[in-house]
């Protein structure tokens, strides 16, 4: 191929396009492309509306009846324990040990309780824990990070770990 014929391949044009017609073609694509973009913003409302009113109807379902009272059927009144006025723990550590058996580990409670948070009398609070599980031998199974302290804890674990050894050396 020589270079003229070369410059005649590109030097061919198209068939031109008159300006009224290209002027209706980007009109045309402008309002498709435009479209578009609304139906994906639309489409996009509609999913984030559709999600939000199926949250709500699942919270409405979930959503519990409160407890109806069964007619005819009679209360039994459980006795509460006496509220413990505000003594020093020492003096709740005497009246535990004059208290009954009932009593006795919750007042000890509150009184190792009270050496714990208000004086930072770890071993008198340790003292008093350990007459109460002693008194309430069922009270080391149950656990309560939102009552119990660190060395309430410390010591029912280790209660239990004492009553797993006896039971396996058996």
């Amino acid at each position: 191929m020589t270079d003229n014929e070369l410059d005649d391949l590109l030097k061919l044009e198209g068939p031109r396009i008159t300006t009224g017609i290209s002027e209706r073609i980007e009109k045309q694509t402008t309002r498709v492309v435009r479209l578009r973009a609304w139906r994906r913003r639309a489409w996009t409302v509609f999913a984030m509306a559709g999600c939000f009113g199926l949250g709500i109807a699942v919270a409405g379902l979930l959503r519990r009846e409160p407890a109806r009272a069964i007619e005819g059927s009679s209360l039994i009144a459980l006795p509460t324990p006496a509220p413990i006025r505000s003594l020093t723990p020492h003096e709740l550590e005497l009246q535990a040990e004059q208290a009954g058996d009932a009593e006795r580990a919750r007042i000890y409670l509150v009184a190792g309780r009270r050496y714990a948070a208000d004086r930072g009398d770890w071993e008198s609070a340790m003292r008093c824990y350990r007459h109460a599980l002693d008194a309430a031998p069922g009270e080391v199974e149950r656990i309560d990070p939102q009552s119990d302290d660190w060395l309430l804890i410390a010591l029912k674990i280790e209660r239990q770990k004492e009553k797993e050894n006896a039971i396996s050396n058996d």
